[in-house]
């Protein structure tokens, strides 16, 4: 038997070893770690790479069986579905021990809406496993409020109330107390501070038949925003859990019916709770038949292979990852200290965006730093384009590495490209091609490559 664990994130040894222990406290298991960080290296036979991790360093129950795969969601997706009972990786079909949500973003981050950011995915996974026990797991790099707003508090007691678990953070015994009624629920929410005037503010309203929930959800010309979703669904999951069974209506939306489609995460979740959204008709949605997939054509299975080579490479170091443009990642001082990378040039909003890379590497030994844009192949002229647009984030490096140089190279997916800037390609039989003489970290990448290479 394998324990597998499904994620569309580089796995992290200190997080991998979190969801162990869940794994082992859910399932009453005896759980021994035997080598600290754990070791995450790649499954590679005959110099292909297989699409699997490999876990060593802990046991569960005397057996060292743990793997990890990519995957990614038809919709909005979790950070990990744990798996046991097979031998072989898991079908599509098959239903998780564990639904975990794991985020590195704190309070005082994110204005209060750190916890309604990711709230989405467990009202939207649960339609699928209503069964399986729900973690938010916190893995925090900075430092977190000493007293949780009430945003914040009334948020967890929300996530409790879905039966979904808090751990990794400090939080008061008020924040993890469920709502035990539709009008605690509708007391708690009324006790949370006001937005700033000119803001529409969340309010939960019950008036006759139905309760009216207030909240914008239109931003940047479309139903894209992410905290007053996972807000809106999260209230309406509760009262649904509590046993409203009659009309919920969000107001003061902001949307038009051109905004709407049967596709939007928002869409599919106030389909399956039965949201109504005040003077339009909600689409039908086009609910996926399954879950998740196998994520079989993404870079980013290029550059989280190329990132967990480097972690087992003497001498190189991953500092900054944002795979696919997945969860905005911290920049890591040459101290381990970790960084926000700040979305404005200069931190002002009128010079543009930092534009960001998928991977960075600091390689100890050549003092250089390599800033890599990963791509699939059939975007190569994409990835050239955007690597000439990280001045902003050079500079924001150099503060913190003055002594080092810097870089930039490509990272794909798909088809070998011929092209001074393409450093490594992983092709989808996993071929791995990598161009040592562009790059000098690539040179002990390939060794690490031989050390983990075993014939069939």
């Amino acid at each position: 038997m394998k324990i597998w664990i499904l994620s569309e994130e580089r796995p992290k040894p200190e997080v991998i070893e979190e969801i162990l222990y869940l794994y082992a406290k859910q399932k009453n298991k005896g759980l021994a770690i035997l080598e600290r960080p754990l070791k995450i290296t790649p499954e590679i036979i005959n110099g292909i790479f297989q699409g699997t991790y490999l876990v060593s360093g802990a046991e569960i129950d005397g057996q060292p069986n743990v793997a990890i795969k990519i995957a990614s969601g038809h919709s909005s997706f979790v950070d990990f579905l744990v798996y046991d009972k097979s031998e072989n990786p898991p079908e599509t079909d098959a239903k998780p021990v564990l639904i975990i949500e794991e985020t590195k973003t704190a309070d005082t981050e994110s204005r209060n809406t750190g916890i309604f950011q990711r709230a989405s995915k467990f009202v939207f996974v649960d339609h699928y496993y209503p069964n399986s026990k729900k973690y938010m797991l916190y893995h925090l790099s900075v430092a977190e409020q000493k007293t949780p707003t009430s945003t914040n508090t009334f948020g967890s007691r929300l996530l409790s109330t879905i039966s979904v678990e808090i751990v990794g953070k400090n939080i008061t015994n008020l924040a993890r107390a469920a709502f035990t009624s539709v009008t605690e629920l509708i007391k708690g929410r009324s006790e949370v501070r006001r937005p700033p005037a000119g803001n529409v503010p969340i309010t939960v309203e019950h008036r006759g038949d139905a309760i009216y929930i207030s909240g914008r959800l239109h931003k940047s010309g479309g139903l894209s925003h992410d905290p007053n979703i996972g807000a809106l669904t999260l209230i309406a999951k509760g009262l649904r859990v509590l046993g409203w069974d009659k009309r919920i209506v969000i107001t003061q939306h902001g949307l038009s019916q051109k905004n709407l489609n049967g596709r939007n995460k928002f869409v599919l979740i106030a389909n399956i709770l039965n949201i109504e959204l005040d003077g339009l008709k909600l689409p039908v949605a086009e609910m996926p038949e399954v879950y998740w997939a196998y994520d079989t054509r993404s870079e980013k299975l290029a550059t989280i292979l190329l990132s967990i080579l480097s972690l087992n490479t003497p001498g190189l170091q991953p500092i900054y990852e944002n795979h696919a443009g997945s969860e905005r990642g911290y920049l890591y001082g040459a101290g381990d200290d970790a960084f926000v990378v700040h979305k404005y040039v200069k931190e002002e909003k009128s010079l543009g965006n930092v534009n960001l890379p998928d991977l960075v590497i600091r390689d100890d030994n050549n003092k250089t730093i390599y800033i890599l844009e990963g791509k699939i192949s059939a975007k190569i002229k994409d990835a050239l384009d955007d690597i000439k647009n990280y001045g902003p984030f050079e500079t924001y490096l150099k503060k913190h590495y003055p002594e080092y140089a810097c870089v930039r190279g490509v990272v794909l997916y798909g088809e070998h490209v011929e092209n001074p800037m393409v450093f490594f390609t992983l092709t989808p039989t996993g071929k791995m091609v990598l161009d040592n003489k562009k790059a000098a970290f690539l040179q002990n990448i390939e060794a690490a490559i031989s050390n983990f290479n075993k014939p069939s």
